[in-house]
C-alpha cells in the first residue's frame, strides 16, 4: 500500500484513491455501477472526482500487478466444432 501511495497524483488526493480501490472493487465484483452513479454519493466537485478516480484506475491496477480478461463469446463455438469434429469421426469408423 506504501509503495502504491508514493505516487504523486495519488498523494495530493488519498481521499479519491480510498474511492478508487471501492470502485475498482465493484467492478471486480461485477456490481456494475456507471461513474456518474458512482460519484453522485461524493461530495464536492463530482466531474473532478470522476475524472481523478478514472485516471487512477489504470495506475491502480497496474501496482497492484491486475490482469484483465477479455472473453470472447465465439471461444465456445469453436469447442462446440471440435467437438462436432470428433464425435463425426468416431461414428464414422
Amino acid at each position: 500500500m506504501k509503495q502504491i501511495l508514493s505516487v504523486k497524483t495519488i498523494i495530493t488526493f488519498p481521499c479519491l484513491f480510498r474511492v478508487t480501490c471501492v470502485y475498482l472493487a465493484c467492478k471486480v465484483e461485477e456490481f456494475h455501477v456507471s461513474i456518474q452513479q458512482f460519484v453522485a454519493n461524493l461530495k464536492g466537485d463530482r466531474e473532478k472526482a470522476a475524472e481523478i478516480i478514472l485516471n487512477n484506475e489504470l495506475l491502480l491496477m497496474h501496482k497492484l500487478n491486475y490482469f484483465l480478461t477479455v472473453h470472447n463469446p465465439l471461444r465456445p463455438v469453436e469447442g462446440f466444432l471440435i467437438d462436432i469434429k470428433v464425435t463425426f469421426l468416431l461414428k464414422r469408423f
